[in-house]
């Protein structure tokens, strides 16, 4: 769990497993909320968490829709959230390793959510997931993600990794990747979206609402280090509805 959000209490303690799941249940309603405040509120049929980890949104969805899926790429994330699994057949989780979302037909599911994970990825492909969520999304269907837009200070430790893969792996790649609002816009009106929102005060909840004991001084050092160290992007989460055919 560790690997998807940092305990509250430093890199050393373990989360609780209720905790855990806590964050994303405070996540999913608040989006819910928010999107019937001041949008509309999808359908309460399918739902779709994209990149979930060892569950963390997707149980919080199966509370809320009938039938729920997540899909990853990697195999241990879907191991542990089976096990963790509490909603039986209603909640399923799938392997997701092709630059698409084949599994799924046009126009099958009601809302589509993805949180810290498209910034794993190189723009192209962040994007053209985006684009797969919205064909899998009904008329008025609603997808909410997170991708951080432009970089707003560099730190040089993405370059040290960046050598570090190429020696070691023959490739070079960097923790995130940041993508111009302005080029997220031209792939959502592709896919047939409609920005609804681009908010940057949204507050899901990553486990900084969880009680955790305070980190200790090597452990406030180190976030500070890590906070000059590493690039640092604008944070946007896109509301989008499905309006419309494919261009």
């Amino acid at each position: 769990m560790g690997f998807v959000l940092p305990s509250p209490g430093g890199r050393h303690e373990q989360w609780d497993a209720e905790a855990f799941f806590a964050t994303g249940r405070r996540s999913i309603e608040t989006i819910l909320t928010h999107l019937a405040t001041y949008h509309h509120g999808p359908d309460r049929s399918v739902a779709l968490d994209f990149g979930c980890g060892p569950g963390r949104l997707t149980q919080a969805l199966a509370d809320c829709f009938a039938q729920v899926y997540g899909v990853d790429v990697a195999p241990s994330m879907l191991t542990a959230a089976r096990a963790l699994n509490r909603h039986g057949d209603r909640c399923r989780y799938l392997l997701n390793q092709t630059d698409d979302l084949r599994a799924f037909a046009d126009g099958s599911v009601d809302f589509v959510v993805s949180d810290i994970v498209l910034q794993h990825l190189r723009p192209p492909c962040a994007l053209g997931y985006v684009r797969e969520m919205l064909r899998v999304l009904r008329k008025r269907g609603i997808l909410v993600f997170f991708l951080p837009g432009r970089r707003v200070r560099r730190g040089w430790a993405p370059f040290v990794i960046a050598t570090y893969n190429r020696i070691r792996y023959g490739a070079y790649t960097t923790l995130n990747y940041g993508v111009d609002p302005s080029e997220v816009a031209k792939a959502l009106e592709a896919g047939g979206g409609r920005l609804l929102e681009r908010s940057g005060t949204l507050p899901l909840d990553r486990g900084q609402q969880f009680p955790g004991r305070r980190p200790g001084v090597l452990e406030r050092v180190w976030r500070g280090a890590t906070l000059v160290l590493t690039d640092q992007f604008e944070g946007w989460i896109y509301v989008v509805e499905r309006d419309g055919s494919p261009a």
